[in-house]
């Protein structure tokens, strides 16, 4: 009799990606940057897998969405041409490594037997409870593991965006884990997998991934009974937010001191940066001033035009922290039509999963959006990453409808 924990046999081509998916979630806890070249070998690591499987990946790349997919990229990485950033071209470089990355690895996921898919799963899933587990021992103690990878003393400062970022990758990849309990367990099990996590999220000094977290529950609730209209409603919460944003910006002044007082100070300092943003846009609207443009553009604030703002002269901030204005800083209306097309076709794709799935597809668009609206960059290759790996997964979930996982 084979035994139930004997190793499923795949092609060899693809134990590169098996290692990788393995150390996924050790990577997230403890150095979360290195998603963008983890991803980029162990897709790589698959190219001979990918060329006995030539003709798939052809026809992957021969559909529209990834024709728009690719002239979105290529004039995100031209724009860096006129970018004021002293990174752009590095940002570029980056950005053409995942996207490429990404197609390859999004080709071959179809392409991958069905035990071979399996495998992925639990071995991602194993990987990420033992990065979540790390993760908790981190924040518990003082993070005793980031200050031993990187040498530092034990009383050194650790900034907060090394907790956001593991906090913002294991909040985007649980929808997918979600959805193979809902295949392989059932309902309650992903509902109790997913509301743990909400609360650990609220012990952890993530606020973007709280409220990712909260917002995609709410909609996979609602997507539970009624996945069309949900899918309706994000596509109009996307045009709106395209269309909307920057002359919304425009009116923070005019918010009242008490008001701006009441909110938490990171908060404040995001008003500040969306509206001096929102003021760039201006300048040039229809091509935009380059990729990672707010990183280069020079900024004026004045006193007592932002109450919570003193006055002081340089860069606006890293990135506008929110997709929609930073699409329209960097790309103008050009990148906006490209990629807010893929936005739309990314929710639209959501109706080829089965029934079970298609409300974790949009929980977890939710959720990264979200996040992508108040803090993360669309442009930062790590966080890229991460929604590579979970389109894959849900890719891989999406196969072989009738079988268990």
């Amino acid at each position: 009799m084979k035994s139930a924990f004997s190793l499923p046999k795949i092609p060899a081509g693809l134990w590169p990606l098996v290692v990788y998916l393995a150390v996924l979630g050790p990577v997230m806890a403890l150095m979360p940057r290195l998603m963008t070249y983890g991803t980029i070998l162990g897709i790589f690591l698959t190219l001979p897998f990918l060329f006995t499987h030539a003709r798939a990946v052809s026809d992957f790349f021969a559909k529209p969405a990834t024709a728009l997919a690719f002239l979105a990229v290529a004039y995100a990485c031209f724009s860096a041409g006129w970018s004021p950033s002293p990174r752009a071209y590095a940002r570029a470089s980056d950005f053409i490594y995942i996207a490429l990355g990404a197609g390859l690895f999004l080709s071959l996921a179809p392409q991958i037997p069905f035990e071979a898919r399996r495998l992925f799963l639990l071995v991602f899933a194993g990987g990420w409870a033992v990065g979540l587990a790390m993760g908790m021992v981190e924040f518990s103690l003082h993070h005793p593991l980031h200050r031993a990878v990187y040498h530092l003393g034990p009383k050194a400062p650790i900034t907060e965006d090394v907790i956001k970022r593991t906090a913002g990758l294991f909040a985007l990849t649980a929808w997918a884990l979600a959805a193979w309990l809902e295949k392989t367990r059932g309902r309650p099990s992903a509902s109790l997998f997913l509301a743990a996590l909400f609360l650990l999220s609220l012990i952890s000094t993530s606020r973007s991934a709280m409220a990712g977290m909260a917002l995609g529950l709410i909609v996979l609730t609602y997507a539970s009974f009624y996945p069309e209209a949900a899918r309706r409603m994000l596509m109009i919460l996307v045009l709106a937010g395209l269309v909307l944003t920057v002359p919304l910006f425009h009116q923070i002044p005019k918010i009242p001191t008490g008001i701006t007082n009441l909110i938490f100070s990171s908060a404040r300092a995001r008003l500040g940066i969306w509206y001096y943003t929102a003021r760039h846009v201006e300048e040039a609207p229809l091509f935009g001033h380059g990729l990672d443009a707010s990183r280069g553009t020079q900024n004026e604030v004045k006193e007592g035009e932002i109450p919570s703002m003193k006055a002081r002269r340089g860069v606006i901030s890293l990135h506008p922290h929110n997709i929609f204005l930073q699409l329209w800083l960097d790309f103008g209306l050009m990148g906006v039509t490209l990629w807010g097309g893929l936005l739309l076709l990314l929710l639209c794709a959501t109706r080829r999963l089965e029934a079970a799935l298609q409300p974790y597809a949009l929980g977890a668009f939710t959720c990264g959006l979200t996040m992508l609206s108040v803090t993360f960059s669309p442009v930062q290759a790590w966080w890229a990453a991460g929604f590579v790996v979970t389109a894959a997964l849900f890719l891989m979930l999406a196969q072989n409808r009738s079988s268990k996982y």
